[in-house]
Order: structure tokens, then C-alpha cells, then sequence
């Protein structure tokens, strides 16, 4: 029968671990842990913000998962092992999606990764042997080298001179470009600053002083500056 289970509340969820090795994890710490191989679904309250590691690992009957918009962690082995998984749900919000957050999901065929995602973890999706293709909507997402293994053929799709399409080249995949990217945002008092992936051109336009940046406090474009070929400045820039 299917069995649905439910949680209440708001803020982070408590990380839960067992005994982690060669690839798989065991724990007996979940106060579900009794009802993993019933459970068919869940529903996780709108106050949530972490899912913890290992939560609902080898729930293997679990066929669907939407996460809430307060989310932005799904952390270590989250949902590890979840055999009938066939659609997941992440969230604009996510920042983080741990090591081994999805691995042997093995019924599921699409992950895309919204543009609020930073990092994918090693094993992030390894060994989900339908998956077929994997979206990076943050052109600057770090993906770990081995967030997939080395056995699938999974079509990465991201946008031109992004990171995605990187990682799709040093690990020999299918790459499916979905354009070019632009980002900008304020630099200064009276200045802004745009990026174009197309040409690699950083702009700043406005008058005045440049806020200063510090390695701790980085310059809103260090994300692209991997992709940067040239900088123009305004006629009015004072500092």
C-alpha cells in the first residue's frame, strides 16, 4: 500500500549517518528508518531549509520528490539509493547538492540543477542508470569531476562557455548548448557593471568611484573571469 510520509516544522533537518563506505551508506538513525521500504512519498513542509545527509537514503519505493522553495542544501546521501525515484524537483533557491546526494537512483531519467545551484558533489548522480540528461542552469556552477560515473552516456546541457560545457568536454559527453548568457548587476554609487559569454566583454558604464573588492569580498564578476577577454571602462570611472 502506498504510504506517505510527512513532515512538519521549519528550518534545517538534522544530518543522519550510519556507516558510509565503498560507495554506500547505512543508517539506522532516521526516525523513519523502520518504514524506509514503505514509504512511496513525502511531504516536506514550505519552512524547510536543509535536507540532512543520508535522510531518506534507500527509500527504494519512493517515486517522485517536489522540494520546497526554502531549500538550499540537500545534503550528503540525501536521496541515495532511492531505487523507483523517476522525478525530482529542484528548486530555484538550492545552492548545494552534496556528494552522492542522488547516486543509485536508478529509475531516474532528468536532472536539471536551477541557476541558484553552486555546487554538485563527487557521485552527486553516479550510477543512475536511466538518467539521460543533466542541466546546468549556472553557467558558473562548480560540478564535481565525478558527480557521474564513468559508465554513463549522459547528455549535459548548458549554456555556451559555461562550466557545464567544461565538464562535458573533460568527460567526453554529448553537450547541448542552450545559448548564450549575460549577467550584470552595480558596481559603484553610479556604476554597473554587464558580462556578455558571447564575446567574453566585461562593461562598466557610469561615473564615479569603483567599490573596492577584497579576496574575501570578491568582485560580483569573478565567477566569469575564466571566460573574460576584455574589459571596457567609462570615460567617467574616477577610481
Amino acid at each position: 500500500e502506498p504510504c506517505l510520509l510527512t513532515s512538519g516544522g521549519e528550518g534545517d533537518m538534522w544530518d543522519f549517518w550510519g556507516y558510509k563506505g565503498d560507495g554506500f551508506i547505512s543508517s539506522n538513525t532516521e526516525p523513519w528508518n523502520a518504514y524506509r521500504s514503505v514509504i512511496t512519498g513525502l511531504s516536506l513542509p514550505e519552512g524547510l531549509t536543509s535536507i540532512g545527509d543520508v535522510a531518506f537514503n534507500g527509500c527504494w519505493r519512493l517515486s517522485s520528490v517536489v522540494i520546497p522553495g526554502n531549500v538550499t542544501r540537500i545534503g550528503e546521501y540525501a536521496f541515495g539509493a532511492c531505487d523507483a525515484l523517476r522525478e525530482v524537483v529542484i528548486p530555484e533557491g538550492v545552492i548545494d547538492v552534496g556528494e552522492s546526494a542522488f547516486n543509485f537512483c536508478t529509475s531516474l531519467t532528468e536532472a536539471v540543477l536551477p541557476e541558484s545551484v553552486e555546487y554538485v558533489g563527487s557521485w552527486a548522480f553516479a550510477f543512475c542508470f536511466d538518467l539521460s540528461s543533466i542541466t546546468f542552469l549556472n553557467p558558473t556552477c562548480i560540478i564535481s569531476d565525478d558527480c557521474l560515473d564513468c559508465t554513463q552516456n549522459v547528455t549535459v546541457c548548458g549554456y555556451t562557455g559555461s562550466t557545464a560545457e567544461l565538464f562535458a568536454a573533460e568527460q567526453n559527453l554529448p553537450f547541448v548548448p542552450l545559448g548564450d548568457f549575460t549577467a550584470e548587476g552595480v558596481c559603484g554609487d553610479n556604476l554597473t557593471w554587464s558580462f556578455a559569454s558571447a564575446t567574453g566583454l566585461l562593461t562598466i558604464e557610469g561615473s564615479g568611484e569603483m567599490w573596492d573588492y577584497t579576496y574575501w569580498m570578491p568582485a560580483p564578476w569573478y565567477n566569469y573571469t575564466s571566460l573574460l577577454t576584455a574589459v571596457s571602462f567609462p570615460a567617467g570611472l574616477t577610481g
